[in-house]
């Protein structure tokens, strides 16, 4: 018995002792006083050359956050205290809905008191895994970075149209700035939308119009390849990526029909109206900004017989349809539709037209 009461008063003694610890700062990983102004500080070892404390890091709780304006996920029944009391808290959301309004991504969120923040910048303000960017630089001396965009099975495509004025690998030759769309031209030509060549210095996501050959880097090929596969034409694209063929342009607007919430503010979607689920909010459409994922067609104009087809845009395919036509897309203001074609003026080679890359 007398050891009993001798173990209870070293256990209180004990007690006493450590009870002010647990409240003031504190290291974990290494017998060692914590910095001056750290409450908790976590460390392997003592600064190396580099100031490094340790090899791993700190695992987040992983949470299913179904709102971002709603702290039911964390305490359910919070009052208006429990939200102003838990503001700071962080943790790691594995959950993405981008169907919400607003809408969830994945990534570490802190909570401010009345919303989640989210604070995972992957290369974009919203912390998706969907939307990053992309420099291009094949120009070192001017490289040029692009938002991209992942839309499903159809892959990550450029989310802005192309502005470059050199091949991939950064030569010119044989790639004409002329404003000049000769019948049956079969040289590579470019140049700038609504033939202003000041548009780019305040609008660069308009990029340039290409021709076909420009497009393709003078492809030749009479064949109709509309709805098929056939071999990759990277054309003016940057390495690593390609210019889509008319097949991969079905699939992407297949995906959209699919999931129009991931890509614009239009939950629903028909063939009659996909146009809106694409186009910018500038030119009627309903489409999410770039980056929230949005395909942001632009109806800048495309150019074709030396006129500017205003309120348009017409996107090459890499799919040839003809000896003097290939498949393309085109897009109206006005229209809520997408023109998928070949046999019309519009499809011949020459006419100056927007182009969009996909990823190989």
């Amino acid at each position: 018995m007398r050891v009993n009461y001798l173990s209870i008063v070293i256990i209180v003694l004990l007690i006493n002792i450590e009870l002010p610890s647990l409240f003031s700062q504190v290291t974990i990983g290494m017998a060692e006083p914590p910095i001056p102004g750290a409450l908790l500080d976590l460390k392997e070892h003592h600064p190396d050359g580099n100031n490094c404390t340790a090899q791993k890091g700190l695992g987040l709780p992983r949470v299913e956050l179904s709102q971002i304006d709603s702290f039911e996920d964390i305490l359910s029944g919070a009052t208006l205290l429990d939200k102003e009391t838990h503001a700071g808290l962080i943790i790691y959301n594995i959950n993405e809905n981008l169907c919400a309004t607003p809408a969830v991504y994945k990534g570490i969120h802190v909570w401010n008191g009345a919303s989640w923040e989210n604070i995972s910048l992957q290369n974009n303000k919203n912390g998706s895994s969907r939307i990053k960017t992309f420099i291009d630089d094949r120009d070192p001396s001017n490289p040029v970075t692009y938002n991209i965009g992942y839309f499903g099975d159809a892959g990550w495509w450029m989310l802005e149209n192309l502005r470059a004025e050199k091949w991939p690998d950064g030569t010119d030759a044989g790639l004409t700035l002329t404003n000049q769309t000769i019948y049956m031209a079969t040289d590579a030509r470019y140049y700038y939308p609504q033939n202003n060549p000041s548009i780019l210095n305040t609008n660069p996501e308009y990029g340039f119009l290409y021709n076909w050959p420009a497009a393709t880097k003078n492809k030749t090929l009479p064949m109709d390849e509309g709805n098929r596969d056939h071999v990759q034409v990277q054309g003016i694209c940057p390495n690593g990526w390609h210019l889509p063929s008319d097949k991969e342009w079905s699939q992407l607007t297949d995906e959209i029909l699919v999931n129009p919430c991931y890509y614009s503010s239009k939950n629903d979607c028909s063939a009659g109206t996909l146009a809106l689920n694409m186009k910018s909010a500038t030119y009627g459409g309903l489409c999410h900004p770039t980056e929230r994922g949005g395909f942001n067609v632009l109806c800048i104009g495309y150019r074709y017989n030396n006129t500017d087809i205003p309120a348009a845009a017409l996107f090459h395919t890499s799919s040839s349809a003809s000896l003097n036509s290939n498949w393309n897309r085109r897009f109206y203001t006005l229209q809520n539709d997408i023109i998928r074609e070949t046999a019309s003026e519009n499809c011949l080679r020459n006419a100056l037209g927007s182009v969009r890359c996909k990823q190989n």
